[in-house]
């Protein structure tokens, strides 16, 4: 009896270490599309613009969500975009 058991806890660290993978995938996957959209700002404006934003969540008064959409299991990169597998 405690072989089998110790067999379903192995069994069970195993599944929890490949979903754990999977999601980790799944975040490198998001990382380098974001990275790949941004880009240094063109000109003293942007610049500008980006320096305020980063003020205020440094200050803690703004906080950036980014939201990706997924279709047929895989995340759309936008609109007119193919998707990232």
């Amino acid at each position: 009896m405690s072989v089998n058991v110790a067999n379903q806890y192995r069994k069970l660290l195993e599944d929890i270490a490949a979903i754990e993978d999977g999601f980790d995938r799944r975040t490198q996957i998001i990382e380098q599309a974001l990275l790949r959209e941004l880009h240094t700002p063109r000109g003293r404006f942007e610049e500008a613009r980006l320096n305020l934003l980063s003020n205020l969540i440094a200050a803690g008064r703004l906080e950036i969500k980014i939201a990706f959409l997924e279709k047929d299991s895989h995340i759309c990169q936008g609109i007119d975009r193919p998707a990232i597998n």
